[in-house]
């Protein structure tokens, strides 16, 4: 009907759509927190979509486990350096910067001292599904 309408310029079929499911990961029964901050309701919000850019977060902790298996896709890397050369080569004023800044060990490495830190960026952007 609205499709033979002069006064409509396009009309197209309202598709049904799911919000999809919880992660699959083993671990998730041990995330209690998860329910409570509404990360499964973000998580599928933002995911899947590649037409939408991925959001940068910053994480001011006690650093992060770049190469955790969760974490190691999902990492911001510093396109303007070039690691391991000792050089601050994108000039801002922070030698091999690559994945972030360690300000308390005053270095370009942010692995992660503590473990708080790896926890919260996990809960922020571990890979999904």
């Amino acid at each position: 009907a609205l499709q033979s309408d002069p006064l409509v310029e396009a009309a197209e079929l309202d598709a049904e759509v799911s919000i999809g499911e919880a992660p699959n990961d083993p671990g998730l029964g041990n995330l209690w927190g998860m329910q409570i901050i509404g990360a499964f309701e973000a998580w599928v919000a933002g995911g899947g979509d590649s037409s939408v850019p991925a959001p940068i977060v910053a994480v001011t902790d006690t650093g992060i486990q770049y190469d955790h298996p969760d974490l190691v896709t999902q990492m911001w890397e510093n396109p303007g350096e070039i690691a391991g050369n000792d050089i601050d080569d994108d000039g801002n004023g922070y030698v091999d910067d690559v994945h972030g800044y360690d300000f308390y060990n005053d270095d370009g490495d942010p692995y992660d001292d503590n473990g708080h830190g790896t926890h919260c960026a996990g809960t922020i952007g571990a890979a999904g599904n």
